[in-house]
């Protein structure tokens, strides 16, 4: 997958969290390019105001300064530029094949950082992210975190790979959640198709979880991402514990968790792919859950709390295995599992979500397409 596409994907992802209801990136409307992605370490592209233009190189000046909607440009073998951007456009050969998105008055601003290698830069990329900006930070190699790295109310933090894969991981003495998203805040995780993104939580006495959700707060998987190995003695949920936030699951594959109820416990509904945009007008998802258990050794991938928590499928899936448990199924009675609109296949969908005996009483309440 090319840089211009990762983020393309990344930009579905917030439209899937948009279309849940949730108006945080309501007024976002980017294109995305190759360029802008593909920026060396140790150099940073920063939002600013949009009085401004980015220039080529530290040493000359556009001489528009009042152009409504920069656009960031990187020169063969130059520095890029440290000016701000409001939107990143597409390539003109890509614009000529399809119709750019009609952007919204209030672009969100984006600021993509150096590629980061350890956990303080991470911490410290994240502290000093600016609210309400889209704060895209580049992991590569194994990334030892021992101390649980939050995203607080307001910050918007993706996380990706490019080029290299990537290995967020316990230190010895880590126990607790890897990662908090705050009420408020978005969290994206997202692998390029030949640089996975691993979060693994592997160690002895684990309490917490790989990633957890507070209400109101926004988290989405996207691509070559895996969480696994997290076996909490403590929480709901290995991989993914979510008080009422918006979880996006946009691909991914979420492999030997364990909680005391399965891998990924949810109070708010889910969200499977990501809906027909200006980006993508026929997208599809691989969802992959996989050998996880809950604290009796029973299967326990997506667990549902409540009984009218539901399993919104925004577009098609493709070779997909997921799984769904219930917290108290005698809840769940006269309630839908999943609800899907536009999708072209629903059985070969109700198969790869639902696969686990648990649903089959519930067999009439299983899709609501209304």
């Amino acid at each position: 997958m090319k840089r211009k596409q990762l983020f393309a994907v990344l930009l579905a992802g917030m439209i899937a969290v948009t279309s849940a209801g949730v108006p945080v990136f309501a007024e976002t409307e980017e294109t995305v390019t190759e360029e802008a992605a593909a920026e060396e370490a140790g150099d940073s592209i920063e939002a600013g105001s949009e009085e401004q233009t980015p220039v080529a190189d530290d040493s000359a000046e556009s001489e528009d300064e009042n152009q409504s909607d920069p656009e960031v440009t990187e020169a063969t073998g130059e520095e890029p530029s440290e000016e701000p951007v409001d939107d990143i456009k597409e390539p003109s050969e890509v614009q000529e094949e399809e119709a750019e998105p009609e952007e919204d008055d209030a672009a969100a601003k984006v600021t993509a950082t150096e590629v980061v290698s350890d956990a303080s830069a991470l911490a410290e990329k994240i502290r000093a992210a600016a609210s309400g900006e889209i704060t895209v930070i580049t992991v590569s190699g194994t990334i030892e975190i021992g101390n649980t790295i939050t995203i607080p109310s307001g910050k918007k933090i993706s996380i990706i790979t490019l080029d290299q894969a990537a290995v967020l991981t316990r230190s010895d003495a880590m126990k607790n959640d890897l990662f908090v998203a705050e009420s408020g805040s978005f969290l994206a995780f997202l692998g390029a198709e030949n640089a996975k993104l691993t979060l693994d939580g592997s160690g002895n006495g684990v309490k917490g979880s790989l990633i957890s959700m507070k209400k109101d707060s926004q988290v989405s998987i996207t691509g070559n991402v895996v969480l696994t190995g997290n076996k909490s003695t403590e929480a709901k949920a290995g991989a993914i514990m979510n008080e009422g936030g918006v979880l996006v699951l946009d691909g991914g594959k979420i492999s030997k968790n364990q909680g005391t109820l399965g891998a990924v416990y949810t109070e708010s509904d889910v969200i499977l792919g990501s809906p027909a945009s200006a980006y993508d007008s026929d997208p599809v998802a691989e969802i992959t859950f996989e050998d996880n258990k809950n604290v009796d050794g029973e299967d326990g991938n997506l667990v549902l709390a409540g009984d009218d928590t539901i399993i919104s499928v925004a577009c098609q899936l493709i070779d997909s295995k997921v799984g769904v448990s219930f917290e108290d199924i005698e809840k769940r009675e006269d309630s839908a599992v999943i609800a899907a609109q536009g999708i072209v296949d629903l059985e070969a969908v109700t198969a790869q979500v639902i696969s686990l005996d648990a649903v089959e009483a519930y067999a009439d309440y299983l899709i609501d397409t209304d």
